[in-house]
């Protein structure tokens, strides 16, 4: 007999490693002008009290933090 829960679980990391990728895709083909609308975007709304030194590092974890439609509405 098949564990629904089990099931779910696996689907559910199905779906993640997929966005993962395409996430991962859309970073890769960003254009320069859509890097620097994300730069601007947190630089203006997520990194308060982020030293300068640590803006690069800052910047980088939260993009990792974003879903691709996430990343769409910035750049849009």
């Amino acid at each position: 007999m098949e564990n629904p829960v089990i099931r779910d679980i696996e689907r559910q990391e199905e779906w993640q490693d997929q966005e993962n990728e395409k996430c991962e895709k859309l970073i890769a083909s960003l254009s320069d002008e859509d890097e620097d609308k994300l730069e601007t975007y947190h630089a203006e709304n997520c990194a308060d009290g982020v030293l300068d030194d640590d803006l690069y590092d800052s910047y980088q974890s939260w993009l990792e933090t974003l879903n691709s439609e996430e990343i769409m509405k910035i750049i849009k």
